[in-house]
């Protein structure tokens, strides 16, 4: 099996957080998504912060919250943020110049 070059994972990566942040913009946008996004928004009680006295209650906001900010994510950042972001170490992959675009 051929091993694949530090540009192909990088591509395939590229590829991967692409079709995932196409289909979460593509579900969050629909009508349905929008309406399912505000009970997320409820349910994590995103606006109000994770703070509760009850300390398993806390961390289960917490795990929504979270929740809500992945999807923020994939709906508001580039694939490049994405890349940076997920791969924890803040690199960004080369990005194609405009020349190269238009070729």
């Amino acid at each position: 099996m051929a091993r694949l070059t530090i540009q192909q994972v990088i591509d395939n990566t590229m590829v991967f957080l692409r079709d995932r942040s196409t289909a979460y913009k593509l579900a969050i946008t629909s009508p349905a998504g929008q309406m399912m996004y505000g009970d997320l928004l409820k349910f994590s009680r995103y606006m109000q912060g994770p703070a509760d006295p009850d300390p398993n209650q806390t961390w289960r906001l917490i795990g929504r919250q979270d929740m809500i900010r992945r999807i923020q994510q994939h709906i508001n950042l580039t694939d490049t943020q994405l890349f940076a972001l997920y791969n924890g170490s803040g690199f960004q992959p080369p990005t194609a110049s405009k020349d190269e675009d238009n070729e």
